[in-house]
């Protein structure tokens, strides 16, 4: 890729070769891990290669057009002085981003639930992200603890300094996880102001987590071809097949068939459907009644609901990570 010469620091190309997410701005990271010098290589489109200095997490605060903010996140991206910023497109729709072209000459950016939460115009054949507002100096200070959600939580609600929160977070996590409460015993950290914050640990917080028991499907199984049909897509795959990163399947419910289609996209679920579909109906003389999909961002887009819609056909959705629904 080649970004034009008046690019601004702040701005933010997409990409659709870059691997990775990747910044030329320190100051951008709200979470940041350094490498050790020279250790880490970024091979660039032309072949030359530079040393990255870190990796971490970058929040894209964006104005929309009408005026409310939406914040991107993203993660692993890596820090490369002296380049610019780019947004990796096949990174960003593997979190369940939708890009939907706007008259050939900007795009809109959809989340799983079909809300816009990013423009990018095209300028001198590039897609920049627009109106991307700069972070808060106080949320640009901390990097040094890895453990994100928890020091983010502590430092941003005024609820500790920063010196302060470092050194809770530290002994958090070398004390399995132990409450702030009890860290207020240990003689290292006394001299810190009484914490009355709530610990937002993502750890803490996912282990506290319960499952009520799970209530088997009592629905009953297809007994033609094509009464139901499952689909889910497979991916990234470390190697590609076929060009491809993503494997697209589609489950017969009655007999268990399975058919199967490589992607390079997520985006591509939509026309490769409707080719499964007029291929399989005018094979069995029967017709597809009943789509049931665990509602990945792939499925839930505005144009795959109306096509579904448009053909008369039963869009179900199952709990996602819960295979034991299906």
């Amino acid at each position: 890729m080649v970004a034009s010469s008046d690019a601004s620091s702040s701005d933010w190309f997409i990409d659709c070769g870059c691997m990775t997410h990747i910044s030329s701005r320190r100051s951008m990271f709200i979470i940041y891990t350094a490498y050790h010098p020279n250790t880490k290589k970024v091979k660039g489109y032309n072949s030359v290669t530079s040393f990255a200095s870190g990796y971490g997490n970058v929040w894209l605060i964006r104005q929309l057009p009408d005026g409310m903010t939406e914040t991107i996140i993203l993660q692993e991206v890596v820090h490369l002085p002296g380049s610019f910023n780019l947004i990796s497109q096949s990174q960003i729709m593997d979190k369940d981003v939708i890009f939907e072209p706007v008259n050939h000459y900007s795009l809109n950016l959809y989340n799983r639930h079909g809300k816009l939460i990013a423009t990018a115009p095209q300028v001198d054949g590039l897609f920049v992200l627009d109106h991307v507002l700069d972070l808060a100096p106080e949320l640009t200070d901390y990097t040094d603890i890895n453990n994100d959600s928890c020091l983010l939580a502590l430092y941003a609600t005024g609820h500790a300094s920063r010196h302060d929160a470092e050194k809770r977070m530290i002994w958090h996590r070398r004390l399995p996880h132990v409450g702030f409460k009890a860290l207020e015993v240990l003689p290292m950290i006394t001299d810190a102001q009484r914490m009355t914050g709530k610990c937002d640990c993502e750890s803490c917080i996912k282990c506290k987590l319960a499952r009520k028991p799970f209530t088997p499907n009592t629905t009953s199984r297809a007994t033609e071809p094509l009464q139901m049909v499952h689909s889910d897509i497979c991916g990234p795959l470390e190697t590609a097949i076929g060009g491809g990163r993503y494997m697209l399947l589609f489950n017969h419910d009655a007999t268990r068939h399975t058919d199967e289609y490589i992607l390079k996209y997520k985006s591509e679920a939509l026309e490769e459907f409707k080719e499964w579909k007029a291929l399989r109906e005018k094979e069995l003389g029967k017709q597809v009644k009943r789509f049931c999909t665990d509602g990945g961002g792939e499925y839930t887009s505005k144009k795959f609901a109306e096509y579904l819609k448009s053909e008369g056909i039963l869009n179900e959705t199952t709990t996602p990570y819960t295979p034991r629904s299906n």
